[in-house]
């Protein structure tokens, strides 16, 4: 597929116990899949890894059986997603949110949106238990999005 092409239908979903550890840049940039089922190994989305996916609407990482293990959120991973409404992290801790710069090398790097140019009421879905740290997060990201408790969406995104 091509860029801004839509693929009707078309989800990628990774094996459910497969051992994808990262997302690199631009990695599925332009894509035109409309959902993604992201796998619980998965630790790292680098920066703008999903840009300008313009027909994605909802991406899932991990599942209620099987926590994600993302520990870091680069900054402008779904940038430019403008049919984006959800994304649902089943997260046993909130990852490093935004990061502009290797958090090891520059702890106190600013943080930047994940989220930005998604669907107007974009909702990010995570464990009732992380509702607030994520918010905190995201605020510290200077994103203006719900976060809410995945209960809130019935368990799907």
């Amino acid at each position: 597929y091509t860029q801004g092409t839509r693929n009707a239908g078309f989800t990628v979903t990774f094996a459910a116990n497969g051992e994808l550890a990262q997302i690199g840049a631009y990695a599925f940039a332009g894509g035109g899949a409309q959902t993604l089922a992201l796998p619980a190994s998965l630790s790292v989305v680098s920066a703008y890894a999903f840009f300008n996916n313009l027909y994605l609407e909802n991406v899932t990482f991990g599942g209620a059986e099987q926590q994600s293990s993302l520990s870091q959120l680069w900054a402008y991973a779904f940038d430019g997603c403008a049919q984006l409404a959800s994304a649902m992290i089943h997260a046993a801790a909130v990852p490093a949110y935004g990061l502009a710069a290797d958090p090891e090398e520059n702890p106190e790097a600013q943080r930047v949106s994940v989220f930005s140019g998604t669907a107007e009421g974009f909702t990010l879905y995570v464990p009732s238990a992380l509702v607030a740290g994520f918010t905190t997060a995201v605020q510290a990201a200077g994103e203006d999005i719900i976060v809410a408790a995945i209960a809130a969406a019935g368990g799907e995104a």
